[in-house]
């Protein structure tokens, strides 16, 4: 595919398409990122607005070291009832096309 460039700079690692999955990633890992790597990948100024919207017991003047281990924390304790967002993802697409044709 070749590199992807951002501001004129190559970067290290070229980004590949995978036929089957259709994501795009990079040529040492295959799938989608874990939610550690997606954490790590925030924005300071993310990390501190996300401590701030769930009221963490951390400074968020914190380092982004000790902002990310606490959200990752967070993100730990936190239970996903699959069958529960499905539905609700369903409904709010059910509003967003009814209201689009509107």
């Amino acid at each position: 595919m070749g590199y992807k460039e951002h501001n004129g700079v190559h970067n290290a690692l070229p980004l590949k398409r995978s036929r089957q999955n259709r994501n795009w990633t990079t040529p040492t890992r295959e799938g989608p990122p874990t939610r550690l790597e997606l954490v790590a990948k925030l924005k300071v100024s993310s990390l501190r607005k996300y401590v701030h919207a769930f009221d963490l017991d951390i400074s968020p003047n914190s380092s982004k070291e000790d902002l990310t281990a606490a959200v990752q924390r967070h993100w730990s304790t936190q239970v996903i009832k699959e069958n529960e967002v499905l539905f609700n993802l369903a409904v709010a697409f059910r509003k967003n096309a009814a209201n689009t044709r509107l």
